[in-house]
């Protein structure tokens, strides 16, 4: 949740800039990243005895959600546009790689102590990029939210 806070944060700010908003976050273009790789070292200190054990239930739950997806009847299946969230595959592998050979707790300590977060915040940094590139666009943007603003309005 920590990682896709500030990504989601930039994301929305590009794709659709004129949305009131109650609250809007001064120098969000410095901070989100930082946020990113911010959460992203809270995980690798958390060390791979526990990294482990949430990268197996987040497959866990990307199989469940397709084993659902796939057993409900075509006409009940929601629309899902996997091409904009692929680069979560990669960052999740890397960051699992990261802390497998890292410092922390049961992690192999291949990794030098500061190099280890210099390629956290490198990594973080890339995958930053690359989700912000291959997010929605605006159009597309506006069109969920509006969808999500009808059924909002619709069940309340």
């Amino acid at each position: 949740m920590y990682a896709f806070a500030p990504l989601s944060l930039a994301a929305l700010r590009g794709q659709d800039p004129e949305q009131e908003r109650p609250y809007r976050l001064r120098q969000s273009k410095v901070l989100a990243p930082l946020s990113f790789i911010g959460a992203n070292l809270i995980f690798y200190w958390a060390g791979w005895d526990t990294d482990w054990r949430l990268l197996v239930a987040v497959v866990l739950g990307f199989l469940l959600a397709g084993i659902t997806y796939v057993t409900r009847p075509a006409s009940e299946r929601p629309a899902h546009d996997l091409t904009h969230g692929w680069w979560v595959f990669p960052w999740l592998a890397g960051m699992g790689a990261i802390s497998y050979v890292g410092q922390f707790s049961g992690g192999r300590k291949l990794l030098p102590f500061w190099f280890d977060l210099l390629t956290v915040a490198g990594f973080s940094g890339i995958i930053y990029a690359v989700a912000l590139k291959s997010k929605l666009s605006p159009e597309q943007a506006r069109r969920y939210i509006a969808a999500a603003d009808q059924g909002t309005r619709h069940h309340a």
